[in-house]
């Protein structure tokens, strides 16, 4: 069953999904050193107790997550549901309930510049809630869909994104690679030259992973 506002239940835990944005920040840190072009970010040290997470797409479609000490908040925006701005839907009804911790980043000014079409949090007891959906259509199963925690779902994106498509690109070696970081092994060197062999920033690199603190031996 597809990841949505729906069928958030699905959705991993909170510490689980956190380890897996770390793996895929981490991967598309190796896949692309331009930071301009790259679909998945993530900084442990957003403030003294956030750690954020970023899904954009270039198109202006984009997804954000704050990990807290207190619980996670998912915010997403699809720019091509709605054709003009007084017809997105009401974000004070998509956050009725939203818990008093998150209230300041979602209505902050980060976010506001980015739009709201669904938004998704853990309670205290850790399960994931939503407020007043209306439409059920608000982009959350195009953006939510990588977390099933199934590597063969990142392999088949990357394979599009990162290799235009061509199978032969992603090798059986790349694809075990991709599995290990999913389970959170140790990067080496070894295994960035496996998946990226013209990697040419290391110290970018480097700096990265750190930012992701991402566990590594470089």
């Amino acid at each position: 069953m597809k990841l949505n506002t729906t069928n958030r239940a699905n959705l991993p835990t909170p510490k689980v999904l956190k380890e897996l944005c770390k793996s895929l920040a981490t991967l598309d840190a190796i896949f692309c050193q331009d930071w301009e072009y790259r679909y998945y970010l993530y900084n442990h040290i957003w403030s003294d107790d956030e750690e954020f997470f970023q899904m954009r797409d270039g198109e202006g479609n984009d997804m954000v997550i704050l990990f807290r000490n207190d619980g996670v908040v998912i915010n997403g925006f699809d720019h091509e549901l709605y054709d003009f701005e007084e017809n997105l839907p009401n974000k004070e009804d998509l956050t009725v309930g939203l818990p008093n911790q998150y209230i300041a980043f979602i209505f902050g000014e980060y976010i506001s510049g980015i739009g709201t079409t669904y938004c998704i949090w853990s309670d205290n007891n850790q399960q994931w809630t939503i407020g007043q959906v209306d439409n059920e259509q608000d982009g959350s199963d195009d953006q939510l869909y990588i977390f099933d925690n199934n590597p063969d779902t990142y392999i088949n994106w990357a394979t599009n994104y990162y290799f235009d498509e061509e199978e032969e690109s992603m090798t059986a070696q790349k694809k075990e690679i991709i599995r290990q970081i999913y389970q959170g092994k140790t990067l080496t060197k070894e295994m960035i030259l496996t998946l990226n062999p013209e990697l040419e920033d290391w110290e970018l690199l480097n700096e990265d992973i750190i930012e992701i603190n991402y566990p590594h031996t470089l």
